[in-house]
C-alpha cells in the first residue's frame, strides 16, 4: 500500500525544477532580447542644410579643406576592482589599464585568470581555469557592462563546460 503523498513527487524536486525552468526561460529571454536590453546608440545624423539660391563661389573664394579629422575614440569605463559571479559565487579581482585588463578569480573548486579587452561598455576575454582536483580548461567570453557599471553579462565558450552565461557584480 502506497501513501497519498507518493503520488504527488517530492516538493523539493518540483521547487527545483520550477526554478531551474524560470532561469532557463529567462537566460532564453536574455540571451533573445539582447539587442533591446543592451541597445548599441546609433550615431545621429546632421540635418542635411536647407538649398539656397546664393551664387556659386569663385575657385578662389572656396577655403581650402582642412586634414579629415579621426572619429572620437570610445572611452572605456574603468572595471578596475572587486566582482562577483552572483551564479557561482566566484570572486575576480581586475586590473584594467586603457582599454585592456586582467583578471584572477577563486572559487572553492578552481582558480581561473585571463585577459581582456574593453571598448565602450563591450568586453572581450579569454582565460584558462584550473581545477582543484585536476584538470584545465580554457574559453573566451563575449559581455556587455550596464550603464551604471556594476554589472557584466557575457556569454562564455569553455573548453570542458561548454556554453553558460556569466553574471557579475561589483
Amino acid at each position: 500500500m502506497g501513501s497519498e503523498n507518493s503520488d504527488k513527487g517530492n516538493p523539493t524536486i518540483q521547487i527545483l525544477v520550477a526554478v531551474l525552468g524560470l532561469v532557463g526561460v529567462l537566460g532564453g529571454a536574455l540571451i533573445a532580447n539582447w539587442d533591446k536590453v543592451f541597445p548599441r546608440a546609433e550615431p545621429q545624423m546632421a540635418p542635411a542644410p536647407a538649398k539656397t539660391d546664393a551664387p556659386k563661389p569663385s575657385p578662389s573664394d572656396t577655403p581650402r579643406r582642412s586634414p579629415a579629422t579621426a572619429p572620437p575614440a570610445v572611452r572605456s569605463v574603468n572595471i578596475s576592482g572587486v566582482w562577483r559571479d552572483v551564479n557561482v559565487g566566484t570572486v575576480y579581482q581586475v586590473s584594467q589599464d586603457g582599454q585592456s585588463f586582467r583578471f584572477s578569480g577563486t572559487h572553492p573548486t578552481f582558480e581561473s585568470s585571463g585577459v581582456g579587452t574593453i571598448r565602450g561598455h563591450t568586453l572581450e576575454s579569454s582565460y584558462q581555469t584550473r581545477y582543484r582536483q585536476g584538470g584545465i580548461s580554457t574559453g573566451n567570453c563575449a559581455g556587455e557592462l550596464s550603464l551604471d557599471a556594476k554589472q557584466i553579462v557575457s556569454r562564455c565558450l569553455d573548453s570542458a563546460t561548454g556554453q553558460w552565461i556569466s553574471l557579475v557584480v561589483r
